[in-house]
């Protein structure tokens, strides 16, 4: 049995194969593993998931559709307005409850009563005017006629051409996040030993929620003020990562380069060509919170090549606890506070104490006041994270094969394959070439390439790799730009094999992700040769750096 959870806080217990007609329900189930632990649905409210258990009790048994089904059935399917009678009966509600039952559908993601739904609104505008049809559902018409035309010609675009919604999960899960924050219950409170003494939920009631409170924190207006605030914050980050980009270009990077002659057009032409990179504003504004991680990480930097050491080290105890990853750019800070001194000096050990204690510090307020889940789902879990779904990383088919069956436990191993198959086993040469090149590039004049390196080595080792954590070495790619002497051919042959290497792998992908091919084996030799182009455009890079000699910056 299931025990579901609506937005007023009401239980619902029903039978698993009953709810997973819902495909998010079903995800999260997997995602999970058996549990007893009850699944929030925030967006539902207890009369409307009364109705869609009674669709889904109802529709029980009848096959669900799959990626593989033939597509001019879907076709025929989708673009029929014909409800069968039960279904008729089923959605003959008032309006309200109509467009609940529509909202429901959407965000639990059963297909077939969506369809239901919608065909009910369709039938219901067939043969009307658009005046009539404001009318039936009281619309007030606020638009210009060229903004009609404009939102029309664009939606009918994005209805062609989409496939998948453009608005990203993540954002949903940060929105769910924070309502539970933000409304505590008798189930949903801070567990920490001070949470009594604050007015806040928790939010990793939200299952999947694996980040630090403060974003669901961060995004509260998302309450107040609108869903999408989020959205418009995260697009604002960009803007002020493009601001701290020219800047360092302006002051720091290009005075270096005396052969630079009109530094502010070359500032000016590599941070627009940063903001315009269609993958940084897209993931922003589908709703990854990736660039407010980007800001913190470019305002350490700054605070570096400014020789503000201190304000630089609570920069990356701040990164560090947004997302864990930044803690590599330590090792390449100490090597640059140790240029002709052991590593070991006042200067190294100022800076790390700074930094672990800011990092501490945030950590031990959220434990006090959210306890152990916080450390468990922002920290722990990445540690012991088996993520079975393909990714770019080639470690994720050790891991689809391994992967512990539903119905029960693997026959014993020996403890040599048992280390082999490890989710950790990723974690030795990714720290090894993480820590290493910062230690080999760590000097005052070279931090901006030493966090380009270090980063992109991190990724592309990463266990789990996607589209989004490229944005955290991209960010960094204009302030490396100008040190590489590299020829056009060079240049051609590097964006090249980057863009090949993804559009391969995608291209296989696909097969998988909306076919339902069995391409496993033939996906995993892609992403064999996605690590290899991308090791091979990194150590192309690496030979085309120029290091300047150390110069103040102060």
């Amino acid at each position: 049995m299931v025990l579901l959870v609506t937005s007023d806080n009401e239980q619902f217990t029903t039978e698993r194969e009953i709810v997973e007609r819902s495909v998010l329900i079903k995800n999260m189930l997997e995602d999970v593993g058996e549990t007893d632990q009850p699944i929030p649905l925030p967006n539902v409210s207890s009369s409307v998931l009364k109705k869609v258990l009674e669709y889904c009790e109802h529709h029980r048994g009848e096959p669900l559709p799959s990626a593989d089904s033939d597509q001019s059935q879907d076709e025929t399917r989708k673009r029929s307005t014909d409800i069968s009678e039960w279904d008729q009966k089923f959605i003959n509600v008032d309006q309200e409850m109509l467009f609940e039952i529509i909202l429901a559908a959407n965000y639990l993601d059963i297909k077939s009563l969506l369809d239901v739904g919608c065909k009910t609104v369709a039938n219901m505008i067939k043969g009307k005017t658009p005046e009539e049809i404001r009318k039936l559902f009281n619309i007030v018409n606020d638009f210009t006629p060229e903004e009609e035309v404009c939102m029309m010609l664009s939606l009918e675009w994005h209805d062609a051409h989409s496939v998948v919604k453009y608005t990203d999960i993540d954002y949903r899960v940060f929105s769910d996040a924070t309502t539970f924050l933000l409304h505590p219950s008798y189930d949903n409170y801070a567990r920490g030993r001070f949470g009594h003494l604050v007015n806040l939920g928790d939010p990793y009631t939200r299952a999947t929620y694996r980040y630090t409170p403060l974003l669901a924190l961060l995004l509260a207006p998302n309450e107040w003020v609108h869903p999408s605030f989020g959205k418009y914050l995260f697009a604002a980050c960009d803007i002020l990562n493009g601001l701290i980009i020219h800047h360092l270009l302006v002051s720091v990077i290009l005075p270096r380069l005396p052969e630079q002659r009109n530094k502010q057009r070359a500032a000016a032409l590599l941070t627009t060509a940063h903001l315009l990179n269609p993958l940084i504003f897209t993931i922003s504004t589908r709703g990854s919170s990736e660039s407010i991680l980007a800001s913190l990480v470019l305002a350490t930097l700054y605070a570096a090549l400014k020789d503000r050491w201190d304000l630089a080290a609570v920069g990356l105890g701040v990164a560090t606890h947004w997302k864990v990853y930044p803690v590599i750019y330590g090792f390449s800070c100490v090597a640059a506070l140790s240029q002709g001194r052991s590593l070991i000096n006042l200067r190294a050990v100022r800076f790390t104490v700074i930094s672990a204690g800011t990092f501490l510090t945030l950590g031990l307020v959220c434990y006090l006041i959210w306890g152990q889940t916080f450390l468990d789902e922002a920290y722990l879990y990445h540690l012991h994270r088996l993520d079975h779904r393909h990714n770019f990383s080639p470690y994720f088919y050790l891991t689809y094969l391994t992967y512990p069956s539903k119905h029960g436990l693997p026959d014993p191993i020996p403890l040599w394959r048992a280390l082999l198959r490890s989710p950790l086993v990723s974690f030795a040469p990714q720290m090894a070439l993480s820590v290493g090149s910062g230690f080999l590039f760590g000097k005052p004049n070279d931090l901006p390439f030493a966090w380009f390196l270090q980063t992109a080595l991190f990724v592309l080792f990463n266990k789990v790799c996607t589209s989004q954590y490229f944005l955290w070495y991209l960010i960094l790619l204009p302030l490396i730009i100008p040190h590489l002497a590299l020829t056009r051919n060079q240049v051609i042959a590097y964006i090249s094999v980057w863009f090949g290497t993804q559009a391969l792998w995608l291209s296989e992908a696909y097969k998988l992700e909306f076919l339902g091919g069995d391409v496993f084996l033939g996906l995993w030799v892609r992403s064999l040769v996605y690590v290899l182009g991308n090791g091979w455009v990194l150590a192309g890079l690496m030979r085309a750096y120029v290091r300047r000699p150390v110069k103040s910056n102060t």
